[in-house]
């Protein structure tokens, strides 16, 4: 409980407020703070709506920002099935953005949420005004070697430390309470992430190599170069969107977790030129 309270202390001080809106019959739980020009941004597999919650701490003073949960993720409702599909999750991000009435909008995401945009941006061009991708998946990578699953259940720090260095560059040790609390959170979760990965590695045709010429929005490629989920391959592959900055980051896998600061200021500088 104090953990959680945390995250959600966090949150308001980032002047987000917790939200849902029911899509596709379910309930989904998302943050939303700010005004003006709407940018949503999407977290990972086996992440959550607080992903991106200190890098837009600055952000919602100069527009209006969504995070949500991805279903089965955080607070949405959701099973395997529901996250398990690219094709599935960018029918589900059309009908998040039309349950809140958003119209066009910037976005962007990390890893899977990264992938999930730029299939978004390549199915519904015409309602993404700028593309955010945050270490992405979905390209310049076999699908199987990037949706690996996530294992055995964590047996202890041991492990979950190993966790934590897929994730990021220079790991933070974190308080005996806090490793327990995330122990038994990741290991309660694990099937049904397990779950949605293996369906991802078996959705065909879900790489989107042959596609990023036709991307025609200003794109910005924010790349932790100490990535060790994804190979520079991808950060190359990227650099076929016609009109696209990247911006190197010493992270790993998770930039907006690892350097808040450092990504915020990227996307202020982006999206408000």
């Amino acid at each position: 409980m104090a953990v959680a309270a945390t995250r959600h202390v966090n949150a308001r001080r980032a002047g987000l407020k917790p939200g849902t809106v029911r899509v596709n019959e379910r309930q989904v739980a998302y943050f939303s703070g700010g005004r003006g020009e709407p940018v949503v941004l999407l977290h990972g597999l086996g992440d959550d709506r607080h992903s991106f919650v200190e890098s837009v701490s600055e952000l919602t003073r100069h527009t209006r920002v969504i995070l949500p949960d991805l279903p089965g993720h955080g607070d949405s409702e959701g099973s395997a099935e529901d996250a398990g599909s690219i094709r599935a999750l960018v029918q589900w991000l059309a009908a998040f953005l039309d349950a809140l009435a958003l119209g066009s909008v910037s976005l962007g995401g990390n890893s899977m949420g990264g992938h999930v945009a730029l299939a978004f941006a390549l199915s519904y061009g015409a309602h993404v005004n700028r593309l955010v991708l945050v270490n992405p998946a979905g390209v310049g990578m076999p699908m199987e070697k990037i949706y690996t699953g996530f294992g055995a259940p964590l047996g202890g720090r041991e492990d979950l430390e190993r966790v934590f260095r897929r994730v990021f560059y220079k790991p933070h040790r974190v308080p005996s309470f806090i490793a327990a609390h995330l122990i038994k959170q990741i290991n309660s979760a694990m099937p049904r992430y397990n779950e949605m990965a293996r369906r991802l590695r078996d959705e065909p045709g879900i790489g989107l190599d042959h596609q990023l010429a036709s991307i025609r929005v200003p794109t910005l490629v924010l790349w932790g170069v100490h990535d060790v989920v994804l190979l520079p391959s991808v950060r190359e592959a990227l650099r076929r969107i016609p009109d696209h900055r990247v911006v190197e980051l010493p992270a790993g896998h998770s930039p907006q977790l690892e350097l808040p600061g450092a990504v915020a200021t990227e996307l202020i500088a982006f999206l408000h030129p």
